[in-house]
């Protein structure tokens, strides 16, 4: 997995956590790490593939991203890279 902070400036605060992009293709996994970071507190958009992914980033704006290394559609290093060349 790939873990992306995003800069501080660009994310938005939760009183309780931070909001996490999350986005991983084997539903047992996705499932069980979001319950697991809505625990701890955070927000969490839990997504199949790297296209949702930047969908998701675009929408909510996280203050970190966790990417799955190989998923459909686009791959977490794709994703990583996109998100490097817009920031």
């Amino acid at each position: 997995m790939v873990l992306t902070r995003l800069s501080p400036t660009r994310g938005s605060m939760h009183a309780l956590g931070h909001q996490v992009v999350f986005a991983e293709d084997d539903r047992a996994i996705r499932e069980a790490v979001a319950r697991a970071l809505v625990l701890e507190g955070h927000h969490v958009r839990a997504v199949a593939d790297g296209a949702k992914a930047l969908e998701a980033i675009a929408e909510e704006e996280p203050d970190a991203v966790v990417l799955d290394w190989m998923m459909p559609v686009l791959d977490g290093l794709t994703v990583c890279r996109r998100l490097r060349a817009s920031a």
